[in-house]
């Protein structure tokens, strides 16, 4: 929890965009390993949506 408080305190002190701030804030608190999952399943479903697109154009 100090973690995440020393984040949201040098981001505001430093005047970081509130989506900095929040992100983090998540990755410096105990949720760093959700967030990193979260993370690693939207790359997936972003990598299989491109190879999806391709292979229904037919490679083109």
């Amino acid at each position: 929890m100090t973690a995440g408080l020393m984040a949201y305190y040098i981001g505001r002190h430093q005047q970081f965009d509130e989506s900095i701030i929040y992100f983090s804030v998540l990755l410096s608190s105990n949720n760093g390993n959700e967030v990193i999952h979260i993370a690693k399943r939207l790359n997936s479903e972003a990598i299989g949506k491109v190879l999806t697109q391709l292979f229904s154009k037919g490679g083109k």
